[in-house]
């Protein structure tokens, strides 16, 4: 059984490694794009210089600055807000380059460079070969002259591996202009035979085109490349010579491609072929390549085949995560599968059959969001028994489980279908609808109250829910309820009036019993006084008696004394 029908039987484990992060993988550096060592020979480059000054560094071209000797990274910063040259640059690995703005407007302010080619060669604005560039806040333009020549005639910026070599590009922040509508040209950027290929934050506008870009990694057997194309936007391009505007080819072992966060606005491509055709991007990858399409939008996007995206892989490894599909379309009047196409040549299997292999294509969908209905087809080709076989069909996105996928609060192309409860409408709620959280003038919380008042009147109150009309079917029966709950609340309330009426009452009395008994205190103050003085003169009196009877009586024993003296004294002399 082919690897593609074995990896995506469970769904959880068909996701990519990164299928639904935004973090970059280590190899990447997010912030400089190419490497640039400590030791960097750095130069600035202005048209106002003449030649080259070797002590200062600065230099005329930039030709003229990159062909000097340099041990280690070559940093080249564009001092002119306007730049014309043809540039070839042919370094080795140990020698990146890389090339950045550096010019200012009157106010001071860092502008971006315009580039454009002269007549040295009119074929490219750029040449790179074999190299390691990164290229940041550049502006790349034709020009047209009076006679309707146009400069480059070829690319913008072409970039030439080799299967000997390590070489990238990376691009950042950069701007790449066509003429308009009335003008045919043939290419912006073409990257053959790369290693490494990085566009980030740039914008591609405005053009008709052979192709717009062509980007193809290294078939040799390379291990760990990248192909990143990130939060860069494309609008307004018409294409007729490729089967898409966007054209990679990935070879190679063990690579990523990633495209991540980008804009695709009215792309269209006229080219008519028999392998496949595609408005926005066209992606052939070989075995063992990671692929992840994440947070995309492709709006108005057409082609013969299919509007936005068509694959056709060898990998089983792939994903597509949050993209936003709308208003894209294909040639004829069926317009199922007109966001993608996906196609895996040689690899049928008599023993799968359509639906489950549909369920497990499906799997690989988290979180995207189309317009239309069934806009995905799929198609797994092979031969079987000397004829050709095939096995595939069109694809729902509003078909993605709401326990792998949740309902979303709006816009959910499931709602109503049965995965996900219908959205709610303003004066004919459902009792099992959900409330939209994007209807204007029909907020979340009036809706729950309309869903209340006609669900679950009687937990209302009035000033939520008007009081019903006399004719309406359920008026007896809730107008029941609302007397009952209306008598149980005056009940309630006459229950606590009488409670704290009853407390206030126990209040009061404890207080006048308090005041009485602080009164007869004060009242009865004098008598107590009285009584107390006239206690006290009789006591003195008892001691008065006491102490007189205490001195008869010693009085009385002095005179015994004496008598038995005398007594004594008459017996002696006897």
């Amino acid at each position: 059984m082919p690897a593609f029908l074995l990896i995506v039987i469970v769904a959880v484990e068909s996701q990519s490694s990164f299928a639904s992060s935004t973090v970059f993988p280590s190899s990447y550096d997010t912030t400089s794009g190419s490497k640039i060592a400590n030791e960097v020979c750095i130069w600035k480059v202005s048209q106002q210089y003449s030649g080259i000054k070797v002590n200062k560094k600065t230099a005329k071209t930039v030709r003229s600055a990159v062909d000097q000797a340099c041990a280690d990274s070559i940093e080249i910063i564009l001092e002119d807000i306007s730049h014309s040259e043809h540039l070839f640059l042919n370094k080795t690995q140990e020698n990146p380059v890389l090339i950045k703005n550096g010019a200012k407007d009157g106010s001071g302010n860092m502008v971006r460079t315009a580039w454009h080619t002269t007549a040295s060669n009119t074929s490219f604005g750029m040449f790179i070969y074999q190299a390691v560039v990164t290229l940041q806040n550049i502006e790349f333009s034709h020009t047209l002259f009076a006679n309707g020549t146009i400069w480059p005639t070829m690319y913008l910026i072409v970039i030439q591996g080799s299967q000997g070599r390590n070489n990238s590009v990376t691009i950042i922040s950069c701007i790449f202009n066509g003429l308009g509508s009335s003008y045919h040209l043939y290419r912006m950027i073409g990257a053959y035979n790369v290693d490494n290929f990085v566009m980030r934050n740039s914008l591609i506008q405005n053009a008709v085109l052979d192709r717009m870009m062509d980007i193809s990694s290294s078939s040799q057997n390379k291990i760990d490349g990248q192909v990143f194309i990130e939060r860069c936007k494309f609008r307004n391009i018409s294409t007729d010579a490729a089967p898409g505007a966007i054209q990679l080819i990935i070879g190679g072992i063990d690579k990523i491609a990633w495209i991540w966060s980008n804009e695709f606005t009215n792309i269209s491509n006229s080219y008519n072929n028999s392998l496949g055709n595609s408005g926005a991007i066209y992606i052939s990858t070989q075995d063992r390549i990671q692929l992840s399409i994440s947070n995309n939008t492709f709006i108005n996007c057409h082609g013969q085949d299919v509007g936005a995206v068509y694959s056709r892989m060898f990998t089983n490894s792939w994903s597509f995560n949050q993209n936003y599909f709308a208003g894209n379309s294909k040639n004829g009047s069926d317009q199922r599968g007109c966001d993608i196409y996906l196609l895996w040549p040689g690899q049928y299997n008599e023993s799968i059959s359509d639906e489950d292999a549909r369920l497990n294509v499906l799997y690989k969908f988290n979180f995207d969001y189309s317009t239309q209905r069934n806009s995905i087809f799929f198609n797994i080709t092979g031969q079987q028994q000397l004829s050709y076989r095939w096995v595939g069909g069109y694809i729902d996105l509003s078909e993605q489980n709401n326990t792998y996928c949740i309902c979303l609060e709006t816009g959910d192309p499931r709602a109503g279908q049965g995965q996900c409860p219908a959205y709610c409408v303003k004066g004919q709620v459902e009792e099992d609808c959900t409330c939209d959280s994007n209807i204007t003038g029909y907020s979340v919380q009036q809706c729950q109250i309309e869903k209340s008042c006609k669900y679950d009147l009687y937990h209302q109150t009035k000033a939520d829910c008007p009081c019903l009309q006399a004719d309406y079917p359920m008026r007896d029966s809730v107008c029941k309820q609302q007397e009952v709950k209306i008598e149980d609340n005056i009940g309630q309330n006459l229950a606590q009036k009488e409670e704290s009426s009853s407390t206030i009452i126990k209040i009061i009395t404890k207080a006048v019993v308090a005041r009485i008994v602080i009164v007869i205190v004060i009242v009865s103050f004098p008598f107590v006084i009285i009584r107390s003085r006239n206690k006290k003169k009789h006591i003195e009196n008892e001691l008065a008696k006491v102490k007189a009877q205490f001195n008869d009586k010693e009085k009385a024993l002095e005179e015994e004394k004496r008598l038995n003296q005398t007594q004594s004294s008459y017996t002696s002399l006897s």
